[in-house]
C-alpha cells in the first residue's frame, strides 16, 4: 500500500467503516463512519454516537479520538478536536462522546445530524492497561523519577 510507510503507526487515508481494513494490524487508524444520532442530554452537553470500524473497537472509555468537526458558520476550515471516548458499545458496534458546546469546533459538531458522514482517527497507539495496585504503585513512583517520558518507555509505549 502506498499510503503507509513500514515504519509508521499510522495511515493517510480515511477508512470507510465496513470497507476493508488494508492494515489491520496497526493500532491505531483514521475512519469514516456515519452518525447514529447526536442528541441533547441536557441544555450544555451532547452525546454523539457513531458507527465505528472493527479496529476502533478494542479502544476504552476514556482514550481520546480526533474528530474531524464541521465549521459552525459554514467556512471552509475544519478543525481536528480531541474527544475522550464516554463508552464502547461493541455490541452495536458503536463508539459514544459525551462533550460539551462551547467553542467554535464543539458547536460545529452539534451540527452534525444522523447520517451525516464524520471522520475520526486514534486511538493512541499507547495503550496502558488496567494493573493491579502495586503494579500501579510502582508505575507512579517511576514516572516521578524518570519523568513522563520515562514512564511511556518502561510501560513499553
Amino acid at each position: 500500500m502506498n499510503d503507509l510507510a513500514p515504519d509508521r503507526k499510522y495511515t493517510n487515508a480515511a477508512i470507510p467503516v465496513g470497507g476493508v481494513d488494508p492494515h489491520p494490524d496497526k493500532p491505531t487508524g483514521e475512519f469514516l463512519t456515519d452518525v447514529v444520532s447526536n442528541d441533547w442530554v441536557n441544555g450544555e452537553y451532547k452525546l454523539l454516537v457513531v458507527r465505528a470500524a472493527e479496529r476502533a473497537l478494542t479502544a476504552y472509555a476514556g482514550q481520546f479520538y480526533h474528530l474531524l468537526c464541521p465549521s459552525p458558520d459554514g467556512a471552509e476550515v475544519w478543525m481536528r478536536r480531541p474527544m475522550s471516548i464516554y463508552k464502547v458499545d461493541k455490541a452495536a458496534g458503536c463508539l459514544e462522546f459525551l462533550y460539551k458546546c462551547e467553542g467554535r469546533g464543539t458547536q460545529g459538531m452539534a451540527t452534525l445530524e444522523a447520517r451525516r458522514y464524520v471522520q475520526y482517527c486514534g486511538p493512541p497507539w499507547c495503550r496502558l492497561h488496567a494493573r493491579s495496585g502495586m503494579e500501579e504503585y510502582r508505575r507512579a513512583r517511576s514516572r516521578r523519577r524518570t519523568g513522563y517520558a520515562g514512564a511511556l518507555v518502561s510501560a513499553g509505549c
